[in-house]
């Protein structure tokens, strides 16, 4: 991996604007050198050189080298590497137990109870291969594992005993991915705030996916994983920031040429709303523009 000091301070003397992604210290978002654009859309990864534009669509895995080049400097000898750290290795905790696979006795018993008051179905629980920790950190705690191309990428541990576990949701060294991002994608995606609210959308809207942010905010690691939808229907959380988040959201979405949508929040969380009231929603949400949701969020907050 080519040394990140030497290589900004190339592109500073050559004057090429650029970002350090906030999510990944090895990645930056420059001009484009090859398209001219310069809002910050050309994507370079540091560790294995790929590089994406997202306004021209420029492709390369040798992306260190092609901006090199335009920079007027052949090669890349004399910038040095720096060792690449190893990523820590995903595992699910030692004592993972699917809660398909448990005897339904004792907190094995008070786990399920707690996932179906929460409106989670047995079926649901065993598609999503849902477990709980009983021991060590992430104890008296429902394990959501989070998968990238099918492989594990973390999980979150959420407690669910009655001794209020703070916080209530732990999560794995390093978790960057969004929350129920299939293999196989459908066209449109619903994005939502938290797990509950994902797997409550999931059951009210089966011709679309529907995705976590875990929280209100869209980083460029989360981007990568949701570029290959075109369509994004959003549906936050009937606060403030929830809203406020999710205009964020659609303002980058936007940004890259998406096609996207807002739904009105409800009267509470998407996971506590019924299956109806969530198709409803969707159904009626209208296309994003900034000014209009701006709007619609100030009408909000003078309601509630």
């Amino acid at each position: 991996m080519i040394n990140r000091s030497v290589f900004t301070n190339k592109l500073l003397m050559a004057g090429v604007k650029f970002r350090v992604s906030a999510t990944n210290e090895h990645e930056l978002w420059l001009s484009c050198l090859f398209c001219g654009e310069e809002r910050f859309k050309f994507g370079l990864n540091l560790e294995n050189g790929r590089a994406h534009c997202f306004k021209c669509d420029y492709k390369t895995r040798r992306g260190v080298e092609e901006v090199l080049k335009k920079l007027g400097v052949d090669g890349i000898a004399g910038f040095g590497f720096a060792e690449t750290k190893k990523k820590p290795s995903t595992k699910l905790p030692a004592d993972f137990t699917l809660l398909v696979a448990c005897e339904r006795v004792d907190l094995y018993q008070v786990a399920l109870e707690f996932l179906v008051r929460r409106g989670v179905p047995f079926k649901q629980i065993e598609r999503k291969r849902l477990g709980v920790s009983l021991s060590g950190r992430f104890s008296q705690r429902i394990i959501f594992p989070f998968y990238s191309g099918g492989k594990l990428s973390g999980f979150s541990a959420r407690g669910f005993t009655r001794n209020s576990l703070t916080p209530k949701y732990l999560h794995s060294e390093g978790l960057q991915v969004p929350y129920n991002v299939p293999n196989r994608k459908q066209d449109r995606v619903i994005l939502s705030e938290g797990i509950f609210d994902t797997l409550a959308i999931e059951r009210a809207c089966e011709d679309y996916d529907s995705v976590a942010l875990l929280g209100h905010s869209l980083s460029d690691f989360k981007m990568k994983e949701l570029q290959d939808y075109e369509s994004f229907v959003l549906f936050p959380d009937p606060d403030s920031v929830g809203i406020s988040g999710m205009l964020d959201v659609g303002k980058k979405l936007v940004e890259r040429g998406k096609r996207v949508y807002m739904a009105r929040p409800g009267e509470s969380d998407p996971g506590d709303l019924s299956e109806s009231k969530i198709r409803s929603r969707v159904n009626k949400a209208e296309p994003f523009e900034h000014g209009k949701m701006q709007r619609m969020r100030l009408k909000f907050l003078c309601q509630n």
